[in-house]
């Protein structure tokens, strides 16, 4: 693979001239930015964070309810060290284009985001079953024959529905497939 425009490209691709696949319009305009109700606990309008789930190099995820109609979400918030950082912040624009232009059953699905004080954030549908890395450190054995024959036909799909829409994705590790 080699780096272009921001993402990277494989060889077929790049052999194909294949680009990128028309995307919505970036986020270059958020929300402006309002005082947090409380030091280091955001206030996102609209949600109520529950708990943390996880905990990135840019954000942290929490398992969050949208007051509108009480849908479980994960909330995905910019952590404040990276917001002085224009690289971090694009990135975060860039993760959240890319989240809301593709719609696969084997994709999380973006649903909402959007600025909270001097941070970012995005909900995504929460998949209740967790990473597959917790389960296999929550089990005392590997997953069965189907269970396995499951996970490798379902994140192939998704990631061959990601790359036919000309994105790749540059992290896939067991904690970031979602069950």
């Amino acid at each position: 693979s080699s780096w272009l425009a921001g993402t990277f490209l494989c060889a077929a691709c790049r052999a194909q001239g294949v680009g990128f696949a028309p995307v919505p319009p970036p986020v270059s305009v958020l929300p402006p930015p309002v005082r947090l109700a409380a030091p280091g606990q955001p206030d996102i309008d609209g949600y109520d964070l529950l708990r943390p789930l996880a905990k990135g190099g840019m954000g942290v995820v929490h398992l969050a309810r949208r007051r509108a109609d009480g849908l479980t979400v994960a909330l995905k918030i910019l952590l404040p060290r990276t917001l002085v950082d224009p690289t971090a912040r694009e990135i975060f624009k860039r993760e959240i284009d890319v989240t809301r232009a593709l719609r696969h059953p084997n994709i999380v699905e973006l649903l909402d985001y959007g600025a909270a004080g001097d941070s970012f954030y995005f909900a995504m549908e929460y998949c209740s079953g967790g990473s597959v890395r917790a389960v296999l450190k929550a089990r005392t054995r590997p997953f069965g024959l189907e269970g396995a024959l499951e996970l490798a036909r379902q994140a192939p799909a998704g990631l061959a529905y990601a790359h036919g829409q000309g994105f790749v994705h540059r992290d896939l590790k067991p904690e970031n497939l979602l069950l």
